[in-house]
């Protein structure tokens, strides 16, 4: 069981810096609050992670940690459809290594609690161009599909296995838009590959069966691993 770590946010954010891009990330369809964001790194993380198909909810700042003899706050926190969860901090690659004693400290503390712990950097959250992409899916999140489409995509997709099927198959066999597509992807009904790949030649997926440790397996959708003595 999981000792408890407060998830309210820590701190509202209440001022822009004219250096750093400070927002909101507005997604209802996935959950119901704004997600805040103080860097464009964080804002590639955040659209990124609400595509992992197993992601529940995310918290900025959820919480103020006390470690060895300082305060550190997380960057997000992630709670996952199994009951896990993990903390992730945002950092560009050049200064992860500097922070390197404070993340072994912070995931080791996190780990005794029963949570993961993730230092993800810019060239992970943005690998390949990938937020670009999940920008691109995001808009669709509004957009409206019929039961009657819904059902044909997942039925397709359902005899492809793991493989998937070309995203420009799927339109032609179910006589349906890209933006039909974009849309399931957005409300994770389908997937498509971790880098958000979206040409005609693509793979689409049924969104992937919950692997036994959600926690564990959060990582994956950015290439890394939770953060152990030394780093991830």
């Amino acid at each position: 069981m999981h000792e408890h770590v407060p998830f309210d946010g820590a701190r509202e954010i209440v001022s822009r810096s004219p250096t750093r891009t400070v927002g909101l990330v507005n997604a209802p369809w996935a959950q119901p609050h704004p997600i805040e964001h103080e860097s464009d790194n964080e804002r590639n993380f955040v659209v990124s992670a609400l595509l992992c198909p197993w992601l529940l909810t995310l918290v900025h700042q959820p919480c103020t940690l006390k470690v060895s003899s300082r305060k550190y706050t997380p960057d997000f926190s992630q709670k996952f459809l199994d009951g896990t969860g993990a903390f992730t901090e945002i950092k560009m690659r050049n200064r992860v290594k500097e922070n390197r004693s404070l993340f072994n400290d912070v995931a080791s503390q996190l780990r005794a609690k029963g949570y993961e712990f993730y230092v993800i950097h810019d060239g992970q959250s943005n690998a390949d161009g990938r937020a670009e992409r999940a920008e691109i899916v995001r808009k669709y999140g509004m957009h409206t599909v019929s039961p009657e489409k819904r059902s044909s995509i997942k039925e397709l997709l359902s005899t492809a296995g793991h493989e998937g099927l070309a995203l420009g198959l799927v339109m032609e066999k179910c006589s349906v838009s890209r933006w039909d597509v974009l849309h399931l992807v957005c409300h994770r009904v389908i997937s498509l590959d971790r880098y958000l790949h979206m040409s005609d030649d693509d793979s689409v997926f049924l969104a992937p069966k919950m692997p036994r440790n959600c926690s564990k397996s959060f990582g994956e959708w950015f290439g890394c691993s939770p953060w152990n003595d030394g780093g991830n």
